[in-house]
């Protein structure tokens, strides 16, 4: 299993039906204010994985993440294990991050973003 650390356009390349590990670093407020994203005891992460034309809330792929996805440096922790992709063709899909805190309150880390899954 490698570990990522996405690059500044967020672009995911990986193997379908590999184990990975990407990490995102978000922040709340405005440079040069801007400090780590807070994320709180029951706010949800969500990741999506969607075709090109597919909306967030139809994604192929869903997952839930919590406040204990962080490392000690602040950064998100994303882990996609092979039952995640094994299924999928390989081809271009676009992912999104967002973040449900526990007032309803829903933020996107991520906008839909290109996801290429190869063999």
């Amino acid at each position: 299993m490698a570990t990522y650390l996405v690059d500044k356009n967020k672009v995911i390349t990986m193997v379908r039906g590999d184990s990975e590990v990407f990490k995102f670093k978000f922040t709340e407020g405005k440079f040069p204010f801007d400090s780590p994203l807070k994320v709180n005891d029951g706010d949800v992460i969500f990741f999506g994985l969607m075709d090109p034309h597919q909306h967030f809330e139809y994604a192929l792929l869903k997952k839930e993440y919590s406040n204990k996805d962080f490392d000690e440096e602040g950064n998100f922790i994303l882990t996609l294990n092979p039952d995640d992709t094994i299924e999928l063709a390989e081809g271009t899909y676009f992912y999104s991050i967002k973040l449900l805190r526990t007032n309803a309150e829903i933020k996107t880390l991520v906008q839909k973003t290109r996801f290429n899954l190869v063999s």
